[in-house]
């Protein structure tokens, strides 16, 4: 009867060795995979915000565009007005 008692304590020390290396491995990859959605979450913070710059750039560059076409049409209708053509 010791023995089998012996036994029994035995397997349960090992058994909560094993469920605290198993929390413990639980614990890192959770960890990991936190750090990772951080990573992944920034770069695409970063590149949504490239991406909203480019945009805001090339909406900037065709309504600059525009006006400077618009203004340079404008100086020629009035210098062919004024010239009589």
């Amino acid at each position: 009867m010791q023995s089998y008692i012996s036994d029994l304590e035995e397997q349960h020390a090992m058994f909560l060795q094993t469920m605290v290396q198993l929390e413990q491995e639980a614990s890192d990859r959770v960890l990991l995979l936190q750090e990772g959605l951080h990573r992944s979450s920034q770069a695409a913070l970063a590149y949504r915000t490239k991406l909203d710059d480019y945009d805001k750039n090339d909406f900037l560059e065709k309504v600059c565009a525009v006006v400077y076409h618009s203004l340079f049409h404008s100086q020629r209708l009035e210098t062919l007005r004024r010239f009589g053509l």
